[in-house]
């Protein structure tokens, strides 16, 4: 090997070194750049996300853990976030938009790093819920972006927010989704979702593939499910040109066991949209659409032997544009139809159906409904009817007939009951109904038919969904154009029945049109037994398991807003909350979400109580607006039977007696019915007779300090006073009244927290006092016996109470000495006169020692005494802030273990059961913290009341010292005389 070579092989080893290593290098900065990439641009696009968000939504916007990786969608980066929640503000404050458990984005790498537009590749979205919310007063919870007003304004850059869309597929699985409009009425619920959408969106044209199913679709108009936990199934193929035109190709939508199929296509452009569509069911087969009917479907539907034909067909063409609509054409006919479960000895028969909708290219009200067919017999009972609709949208005008003969209790022959369920009865109707609505609306009768009768004789219905059963002995409606006139209704729900006649205004354009129902109504009852008919199922089922408390909970009971109703009662006796309620007569009128009661006179509590005025519910929080006139109802009962007179007045737990009253109050309720006491405005006067009043405590305090216990009970003869709600406090107006036989005056008020402040004037006579007066009066005067004069007490002594703290533990106190000392001042003017004349200087000064050290000593008394209050009272208030804070966290814990009760369960019902049962656990749990903290509540006042105790003991241990005192240097000055 010459030197030349072995040179140049030199070079070229060193060349492919330098290569490799500047390879090497190259690749190395790749991957750090690679695994630096996610990092650095991560922030830029959280940044990006949260001030878009931040711009542009009226909501609350929150997510967990989110992550920015390349290396496993490596050459795109793959964005994924968890948990992300938004929540509406405002109105919808606490109601969820949307919660989604994780999503995870393929973005292209080189449209990230260029900063231009970003190619979304790929999306996943897992188990996401989507709640929409449209409330009564047409606001949407999805309708959060920002108005140009309320985004931040600051220059944006159009071209940061834009995005083009490489998607190649899409996936949804485990969706639901609840859809709610209380303005039209209706709903919808979508449970378990899968969505799956494939499809190259960067071309012009191109096919997207959809496969998707839902676990149960469940469509509602009012009171009508057009679909009720249907399973459905969609496989297509459809032609995307420009995103403007989409031709169907193979697809297939499946209802329950129902399959149909579209062809056509949809085009949709700048001003309008075309179509040339049609669709036709696969089968023909009466089983199939049968299998929609929910009743038939969910109750061992594969062994229900069927017959006859089914046919569903349609079509849409030409295009819409603003009011105009397209032509379109769906018929569906069933022909000899037949059903019969393989173990009931019954079928229905001769189903026979005939229906087609048609409308020509317009405006809508040009649409035909024509049901010019229906009919079937169930177990030999027939049922026929016919309907037809034209000009829907304008002035509609409707022809039917319906004629049924039913025995009841033959539908159990044809359709499987559930256990202990019961049917029985008959029902015949025979109705005709013929015009247009605009003759109803303008009252011009002689131009619409309608007639005919419904009568129900001997209906029984029971289930275990119910905790009674339920009788209708009778009912006869007559239909006319003008009304409905409800001839007779006897029925018994429960221990309660009902009887009721009138007549019903209105119907037509209330079933049609939306609008409002009116009527008269005559109602009466022997029994209407409230308690009895809030029962549920749940409840009943929960006394197996938890004892139950004996109060029944009550929501919030709305007046609904599309009635406007005038009735007259006459109830013998109703029962509610335990309590019986008799002879309830006078008129209500329901409208617009107002009840008003007109001279409604019940009895209860063995008295009788008179009502007028109104109940709202117009808003959230219900308000009432009652004029009570109550004669003679017993006091206790009254008490335990309306829990707000204890929070207003609680002295009437102390009383026994009747009472009456004449009350006007005003106030809102919260959602339990209770009222909200700082919105109470009211007033009225309360008259008693013989009424006994014992276990008050500032009356015991009072008894006490003027060394007459019989103060502590009172049997009052005649009681007449007057008071006022406002504030939160209720106010009681001076009044006169005997203690005793003593003549007082009281005045003051008593807060809805329990605080009191009340002015006691007595005038106590000398002689109730016996042999006490001296000492009583010596206390008033300051316990001092001046000169061994003897006093001449007046005969009646004014005495002023003042009465503060809580009504469990109140403050008795006042200036007592300075007012006893203003009755007697002259007294005692004359009898200093006579000391002085006959006491020497040496007295003098030993008298002025000794009071000067009584004083000293009562007054570090006093001291002492004071810090011991104020000690006691903070003692008492740390308790019951420390008892607030361990309820608060106790309710909270209950709060948490009731959802997460709710929230198990591998079905619907196990749900639904868990959540009544979480329900009622967690109001039995507030309740008993309740208790325990009213509990708690009263040993932490014993703080203050020992405090109060022992501050009084060291305030009379310094008097008698001080009393000592004077008597010494009395007994000094004495001697001195002598």
């Amino acid at each position: 090997m010459s030197r030349k070579f072995h040179e140049s092989k030199v070079k070229k080893m060193s060349k492919m070194k330098k290569i490799l290593k500047w390879v090497g290098i190259t690749f190395l900065l790749l991957l750090i750049a690679l695994v630096s990439l996610p990092f650095i641009f991560k922030g830029k696009l959280i940044e990006v996300v949260k001030e878009e968000v931040n711009n542009s939504v009226n909501a609350q916007v929150d997510w967990g853990d989110f992550d920015l990786t390349i290396f496993s969608s490596f050459p795109n980066f793959s964005f994924e976030i968890d948990n992300v929640k938004v929540l509406g503000v405002e109105e919808f404050e606490g109601v969820t938009l949307a919660g989604i458990k994780h999503t995870a984005i393929e973005l292209d790498v080189m449209s990230v790093i260029s900063g231009g537009k970003i190619k979304i590749n790929s999306i996943l979205i897992e188990e996401p819920e989507i709640n929409i919310w449209v409330n009564k007063d047409t606001l949407a919870n999805y309708d959060i972006a920002k108005t140009s007003e309320e985004k931040v304004e600051e220059s944006i850059d159009a071209s940061a927010t834009q995005y083009e869309i490489g998607l190649k597929k899409l996936i949804i699985s485990g969706a639901n989704l609840t859809y709610k409009d209380e303005v039209a009425n209706m709903g919808s619920q979508i449970q378990n979702m899968d969505f799956e959408l494939s499809g190259d969106f960067t071309q012009d044209v191109f096919d997207v593939l959809i496969a998707s199913s839902i676990d149960e679709l469940t469509v509602t108009d009012g009171p009508i499910s057009y679909l009720s936990k249907t399973h459905v199934s969609l496989d297509a193929e459809i032609t995307i040109d420009k995103f403007e035109k989409y031709t169907l190709k193979e697809n297939v939508l499946k209802l329950n066991e129902l399959e149909v199929e579209c062809d056509g296509f949809l085009e949709m452009l700048a001003d309008r949209m075309t179509m040339d569509l049609t669709f036709g069911s696969k089968q023909t087969e009466f089983k199939h659409i049968l299998s929609l009917v929910p009743a038939v479907y969910m109750t061992d539907f594969e062994s229900v032997k069927t017959k006859g034909k089914f046919a569903l067909n349609g079509m849409m063409k030409g295009e819409m544009k603003g009011e105009d609509y397209p032509q379109f054409d769906i018929s569906m006919a069933i022909e000899e139809g037949y059903f019969k479960y393989p173990d009931l000895p019954n079928s229905v028969t001769n189903i026979g159906v005939k229906t087609r909708i048609t409308h020509p290219q317009g405006e809508l009200d040009l649409m035909v409904i024509d049901l010019s067919k229906f009919s079937m017999k169930l177990a030999e009972n027939p049922i026929n009817g016919n309907l037809k609709i034209s000009n829907p949208m304008t002035d509609p005008l409707i022809s039917s007939e319906i004629l049924a003969e039913l025995d009841l209790a033959k539908l159990g022959t044809v359709i499987p009951m559930e256990e202990n369920e019961k049917l029985n009865g008959t029902i015949s109707a025979d109705i005709v109904l013929a015009g247009r609505m605009s003759s109803i609306e303008k009252e011009e009768y002689q131009n619409f038919k309608a007639e005919g009768d419904v009568v129900v004789a001997g209906m029984q219905y029971a289930s275990k969904e119910l905790p009674y059963e339920v009788f209708v002995n009778a009912m006869e409606m007559k239909f006319s154009p003008q009304y409905v006139d409800l001839k007779k209704l006897d029925t018994k729900i429960g221990k309660s029945d009902l009887q009721a006649k009138g007549k019903i205004d209105n119907i037509l354009p209330y079933l049609f049109n939306n609008e409002i129902l009116k009527g008269d109504m005559h109602v009466t009852s022997t029994l209407l037994d409230v308690d009895d008919l809030m029962r549920t199922v749940e409840e009943e089922t929960a006394t197996e398991t938890a004892e139950q408390d004996s109060s029944v909970a009550y929501e919030v009971i709305k007046v609904p807003a599309i009635y406007d109703l005038n009735l007259t009662t006459d109830i013998k006796e109703m029962m509610y909350d335990g309590t019986s309620i008799k002879n309830i007569r006078g008129g209500v009128s329901v409208k617009e979400e107002i009840a008003k009661l007109n001279t409604v006179n019940l009895d209860m509590l063995d008295g009788n109580v008179v009502l007028n005025g109104s109940y709202n519910t117009q808003n959230t929080n219900p308000v009432v607006n009652f004029d009570y006139e109550v004669k003679g109802v017993d006091i206790e009962q009254t008490a335990a039977f309306f829990g707000a007179v204890e929070t207003i007045a609680p002295i009437v737990k102390n009383c026994k007696g009747k009472i009456s009253t004449n009350l006007k109050v005003k106030t809102e309720l919260d959602q339990n019915m209770e009222p909200i006491y700082n919105t109470m405005n009211g007033k009225g006067g309360l008259f008693a007779n013989n009424l006994t009043v014992e276990g008050v405590k500032s009356l015991q305090k009072i008894a006490t300090i003027l060394k007459l216990q019989e103060l502590a009970t009172q049997s009052v003869d005649k009681l007449k006073l007057a008071f006022e709600f406002k504030e939160g406090r209720a106010f009681v107006n001076p009044f006169d009244i005997k203690l005793s036989g003593i003549n007082s005056t009281i005045s003051g008020s008593t807060g809805f927290d329990q605080t009191i402040a009340y002015d006691v004037t007595m005038q106590v006579p000398k002689a109730k006092l016996g042999n006490k007066a001296n000492e009583v009066a010596e206390s008033l005067l300051g316990k001092a016996k001046i000169a061994g004069q003897q006093l001449n007490i007046p005969d009646v002594i004014p005495v002023k109470f003042k009465i503060g703290g809580t009504v469990t533990s109140p403050q008795v106190s006042g200036d007592l000495k300075n007012k006893a000392t203003s009755v007697v001042t002259d007294l005692k003017d004359k009898v200093v006169d006579t000391v002085k004349k006959t006491y020497n200087a040496q007295i003098d000064k030993l008298m002025k020692e000794a009071r000067e050290q009584g004083d000293k000593l009562k007054q570090e008394a006093k001291i002492q005494a004071d810090k011991l209050r104020k000690d006691g009272e903070k003692a008492t208030l740390e308790a019951k802030k420390k008892t607030d804070e361990i309820a608060e966290e106790a309710r909270k814990k209950a709060k948490e273990e009731a959802e997460k009760l709710a929230n198990k369960g591998a079905t619907p019902f196990e749900k639904l059961a868990n959540k009544k049962i979480a329900e009622s656990g967690q109001k039995k749990a507030f309740e008993q913290i309740e208790k325990t903290k009213q509990k708690a509540y009263a040993q932490s006042e014993t703080l203050t009341n020992q405090a109060n105790d022992k501050a009084d003991k060291i305030e009379e241990e310094a008097d008698k010292q001080a009393q000592k005192l004077l008597e010494s240097a009395q007994n000094k000055a004495d001697a001195l005389k002598k």
